[in-house]
């Protein structure tokens, strides 16, 4: 996935507080390319031990269609915030019903280079 291209069509508002969830380049990219305040990095694991509204911006990468993942990451988003993904193994239905099982609105997905990706709101 061109994490570049997904971060952009992402369009987050720079200065917003982010949780990575998945492989180092993915914070890394978030750092060099969206003027983040703060990114937090962790592994995509149930439960996530944070508060409810702790991040403006929950990203990861989806390998499974895991409803369990992205209800926490809705749980984790301010309300309001965003919370995106993207996968090369799932399809842009299968990642915009996951969204919508955990509560998410306004979801939408793209075809991006290397995969496809989704976005929702709190």
């Amino acid at each position: 996935m061109d994490l570049h291209a997904f971060l952009r069509w992402l369009d987050i508002i720079p200065g917003r507080g982010w949780l990575a969830l998945g492989p180092p380049a993915l914070a890394e990219t978030i750092w060099r390319d969206t003027r983040a305040n703060a990114v937090t990095e962790r592994r995509p694991e149930c439960p996530l031990e944070f508060p409810e509204g702790t991040f403006d911006v929950v990203v990861a990468e989806l390998s499974s269609a895991d409803v369990e993942l992205a209800r926490e990451m809705r749980r984790v988003i301010w309300p309001s915030g965003t919370a995106g993904a993207y996968s090369q193994s799932l399809s842009a239905a299968e990642l915009e019903r996951l969204f919508r099982q955990a509560g998410l609105r306004a979801v939408q997905s793209a075809s991006l280079p290397g995969g496809v990706a989704v976005r929702g709101a709190r």
